[in-house]
């Protein structure tokens, strides 16, 4: 609804009839009139007399005083719009308050394609159906300027085969729209080439000249010294045991493939970081995180220890004296916080006696326990033992964990009744003696590694090492077997030697020397016959090896004064003169 406006018209204007239809001449005829000033005056006073029954007067006078202008809010904004648009605009967010130079491109982008919706339909009010070409006159032609642009580009775009200078053609335009705008004019490229290009843009600017080497690159996430600090400790002997019948392909990086024994792990992987970390701590060196350790672990692929049956002797009866020193603990007539803590130190004690004990055993060392002279030497002869140049006055507070914790438990059965006393002391004894030899034949074994040790690095060309063991007995396995052939089965007998001795190159190599016999007894005489088979056949390979080292372990038929006895007369026999037997 239109208001309509009444305006006191002077009649000067209207002297000729208003049917009148030549425009200029009337035109003409007002300029002639106006020139009159007395006239005009005449005009200008009636006018302003008849001014006051307007109904709704002028603001944009000259003559008066401008007002002050009030601050536009955001919904007078976005009703604006509705009505300009009807509709069809969606409404504006926020209005733009920072400086258009700081804001970002995503937000730039957002009002420029506001301003251009609404300029749009302001121009569609003033001239309906004809606001794109109201806009070519009113708005400069940057439009056809980017789509000239836009369409050389693509031309070029589409010819090129260098992916290099595509990338480079595309710099020059990714920033002047959004990445759907480019994906709808271009429907060849993807998201991949626009991302690429805008980095163009950024790192070397729009449309430069770079030429681009491919060139592969290795990126190194994990320390190289961590990772050998870690390796080092995980490939320990002490962790790890050499099988003498199995092989693992290890596979190079040049492609090549080298067969190697198979390396059987003595310990979880759970228990060995947790070893590996206690070992970093107390050296003050910051390790690889735990995660990483079990990518290097799985990575350093071993054989499992599966097969819980022949397992050392010693080893076994220590293990299951803790189990025994616990059940005397729940025997006892004590609280359940005592028990609570007399079963923890145990078990810190059998932990540290499985793990890392034998670590800490070096050839000399101010605490008792960790001395292998000390430990090694007997005192009451002089020829078998060695006295220390130092002192034995520290404490491992790990090693004398098992000694607290059997003195608090017979100091509690020294106070129960004479019945049980007696029972109870003579368990605590006898698993206190397995425990010592447990101990003991641990730091046996470090003593005969470092032994083996020393042998393979002063090992000549002409001598050789050779290990002496009974494998498990094989049993007879049948696809269908029967129930009188399953019972009273007897097993195969394997006995292996391993002769470790060093090429022309002077790298280390050893051949698996497997003798395997239906009915035999395995005694000195057995060993002694299948030793000598073993010397003659390496004299015969390797007619350089003259001398040869033995090493065995403690089983009867091999600790005998029959072996030794015999070996003069069996390096005679075989020409291979043995130096020593460990």
């Amino acid at each position: 609804m239109y208001d309509f406006i009444a305006i006191t018209v002077p009649s000067i204007f209207f002297s000729q009839p208003l049917n009148e239809t030549n425009d200029e001449a009337w035109y003409g005829r007002l300029r002639t009139r106006q020139t009159d000033t007395s006239i005009y005056e005449d005009l200008v006073l009636s006018d302003s007399q008849s001014s006051a029954v307007c109904s709704q007067s002028s603001n944009w006078s000259q003559e008066e005083e401008a007002l002050p202008l009030q601050e536009i809010q955001l919904a007078d904004v976005n009703a604006a719009i509705n009505i300009i648009s009807q509709g069809q605009i969606s409404p504006l967010r926020s209005r733009l308050g920072t400086d258009l130079v700081d804001v970002k491109e995503r937000t730039l982008r957002y009002y420029k394609r506001k301003a251009e919706e609404t300029c749009t339909a302001l121009l569609d009010a003033i001239a309906p159906h004809q606001g794109q070409r109201l806009k070519r006159i009113v708005l400069p032609s940057s439009e056809s300027s980017d789509d000239d642009l836009f369409n050389v580009v693509g031309e070029m775009y589409h010819n090129i085969k260098d992916a290099n200078l595509k990338c480079q053609l595309l710099s020059l335009i990714v920033h002047r729209c959004s990445k759907a705008e480019l994906l709808t004019k271009f429907p060849e490229i993807t998201k991949h080439q626009i991302d690429k290009a805008r980095r163009h843009a950024f790192v070397y600017g729009p449309g430069s000249d770079v030429q681009l080497k491919a060139s592969s690159q290795h990126r190194e996430r994990i320390n190289y010294a961590k990772l050998q600090h870690a390796v080092e400790f995980f490939s320990d002997p002490s962790f790890n045991e050499i099988s003498s019948y199995t092989t693992r392909n290890l596979k190079l990086d040049a492609g090549n493939t080298l067969v190697i024994p198979d390396i059987v792990r003595t310990m979880i992987h759970s228990n060995l970081i947790k070893l590996y970390n206690a070992y970093c701590t107390s050296i003050n060196f910051e390790p690889l995180s735990k995660s990483t350790l079990y990518e290097v672990l799985n990575a350093c692929s071993a054989s499992k220890r599966k097969c819980l049956k022949g397992l050392d002797n010693i080893a076994v009866d220590g293990s299951s004296a803790f189990d025994s020193l616990s059940s005397l603990v729940d025997k006892l007539d004590e609280p359940q916080q005592w028990k609570k803590e007399m079963k923890e130190k145990l078990f810190n004690a059998r932990l540290y006696l499985k793990t890392d004990y034998k670590l800490h055993i070096k050839r000399e060392d101010e605490c008792a326990f960790h001395c292998l002279q000390y430990a090694l030497s007997d005192p009451k002869s002089s020829l078998l033992g060695v006295t220390c140049d130092h002192e034995h006055n520290q404490n491992c507070s790990r090693c004398y964990i098992f000694c607290e914790a059997v003195t608090e438990i017979r100091e509690v059965i020294t106070k129960t009744p004479s019945e049980e006393q007696e029972v109870f002391l003579q368990d605590l004894e006898m698993s206190i003696t397995q425990v010592e030899d447990w101990r003991s034949h641990i730091v046996r074994t470090v003593n005969q590694d470092d032994g083996r040790i020393d042998v393979l690095h002063d090992l000549k060309n002409n001598e050789v090492l050779v290990i002496l063991d009974w494998a498990m007995k094989y049993l007879p396995q049948m696809y269908r077997e029967k129930m009188k052939d399953f019972f009273g089965q007897k097993g195969v007998h394997w006995h292996v030697c391993v002769a470790v001795f060093k090429d022309q190159n002077g790298s280390l190599v050893h051949k698996t020397f497997t003798h395997i016999m239906d009915y035999v007894k395995q005694d000195f005489f057995a060993v002694l016959s299948l030793l000598e088979h073993t010397l003659v056949t390496i004299k015969q390979h390797m007619p350089n090896i003259t001398e040869a080292y033995l090493r065995s372990d403690n089983a009867g038929c091999y600790h005998c004064g029959q072996i030794w006895l015999s070996i003069p007369s069996l390096s005679e026999r075989t020409g291979i003169t043995v130096k020593r037997y460990d």
